[in-house]
């Protein structure tokens, strides 16, 4: 999506520190590092923040899909499939709502132009400056071509599913008798809260939580999912924040300022 105009060695610096700052900093704040990072290597924050933007809505789409393949293989009770049906509803209109961005962007900002006015607030100037960026962000969207947008998705599959391997291969070597679709349905749940802006300082509590939920309903001793997702957790954090301080070292050297 960045055609090129980033290395990957860059790139990865970035990703990681990225990941690190995600991790540690409260409410998803650290989603910001990353169009910064890409802002001090010229390119625009609309692009960095468009970028982001679709990454994140892929995502999303990847692990619903995932956690619905899995769901077959828990019984859960009927007001759980309930909830999940209204999480299916809001992933179908978020694929809807990142179509009718890319074909009919200009249509949208016309509609958040016009309420605006209506409102009497055009102003102001942070309404300008968001009205300025937002029409920016939308024509960085409208470029992105169809085929980019399957590469993508093929590729957000592959990342999740080693991601998913990776927590099974944990649970493997902590001797937790469990199958790889439940492995996958029980993470979601914690993932889940590590892409919604509610997490404290380092996940502490929340990806814990979400970890626990999941693996209950997964089938494990309530003991057994607190042990194994603060395992999981911990480790998680010494990789994103060995590799994003690394990255981190070798960014300055290229002359950056974090300060």
């Amino acid at each position: 999506m960045l055609n090129g105009e980033v290395s990957l060695r860059d790139l990865f610096n970035i990703v990681c520190v990225h990941n690190m700052a995600n991790n540690i900093l409260p409410a998803r704040t650290g989603e910001l590092s990353y169009i910064y990072l890409l802002r001090k290597r010229n390119i625009p924050v609309s692009k960095g923040a468009a970028t982001l933007l679709i990454v994140r809505i892929f995502d999303s789409i990847t692990i619903s899909l995932l956690f619905f393949i899995s769901m077959p293989f828990v019984g859960l009770p009927p007001m759980v499939l309930n909830a999940f049906l209204v999480v299916t509803l809001f992933l179908i209109a978020i694929i809807l709502f990142l179509v009718y961005l890319i074909y009919k962007g200009e249509r949208f900002a016309g509609f958040i132009r016009g309420t605006i006015s209506r409102l009497s607030i055009d102003k102001f100037h942070i309404i300008m400056l968001f009205m300025e960026k937002l029409k920016e962000i939308l024509e960085c969207i409208k470029i992105i071509k169809l085929q980019i947008l399957l590469q993508l998705f093929l590729v957000s599959i592959l990342i999740w599913c080693l991601l998913y391997l990776t927590n099974y291969t944990l649970l493997m070597g902590m001797v937790v008798d469990i199958t790889f679709p439940l492995v996958v349905f029980g993470s979601t749940f914690s993932v889940f809260t590590t892409l919604m802006p509610i997490q404290g300082i380092g996940g502490f509590g929340t990806t814990e939580g979400g970890w626990v939920i999941g693996f209950v309903f997964a089938g494990l001793t309530k003991e057994i999912a607190i042990r194994s997702g603060f395992v999981v957790h911990m480790i998680a954090l010494v990789y994103f924040v060995t590799l994003g301080l690394l990255s981190l070292l070798g960014t300055r050297k290229q002359k950056i300022t974090f300060l």
